[in-house]
């Protein structure tokens, strides 16, 4: 019997050599990757800390008022007991709409998102813009006008 018979086939990628290389790769790509990296700190970082740790006593606040007068928190719908996903029509809620898209809205850090955005339009303190605000997400509605505020825009 001829010796290439004898041996069994081994891929090219099980091999010792191979696993060894890609190995030493893959730690050189990280090194080059971790030792490369820069931190980019935004311009408007602490505006969008602001907002958001206004919008988060805003959502507090108006929780702790919701409770004290009564008003059903409806835990399934909203995990985070924020008060602002609930009955079908009121003042400050509604379940109308996507569930996912409401619970977006109410991070705090979505008014961080809204400085986001009215910096990418080019506003600036002073400025008068036009909102248009809806029932379907008040926690949208709240970071918009708290990320007016911290940016001491006129909506």
């Amino acid at each position: 019997m001829s010796d290439q018979y004898s041996k069994p086939f081994i891929p090219v990628i099980q091999k010792t050599s191979t696993l060894v290389r890609m190995a030493v790769m893959a730690v050189v790509v990280f090194a080059v990757a971790f030792f490369s990296r820069v931190e980019i700190i935004s311009e408007t970082y602490e505006t969008k800390v602001n907002a958001a740790g206004q919008m988060a006593k805003a959502m507090e606040m108006l929780k702790e008022v919701r409770l004290e007068k009564g008003v059903f928190v409806d835990i399934e719908n909203d995990p985070n007991e924020t008060g602002l996903v609930g009955s079908q029509f009121s003042l400050t809620t509604t379940d109308e709409g996507d569930l996912d898209a409401k619970l977006t809205t109410l991070d705090p850090n979505f008014a961080a998102a809204m400085v986001e955005l009215l910096d990418q339009a080019g506003l600036q303190s002073g400025d008068t813009i036009a909102v248009m605000l809806t029932g379907s997400m008040p926690g949208a509605n709240m970071a918009m006008l708290i990320a007016c505020d911290a940016m001491n825009i006129h909506p």
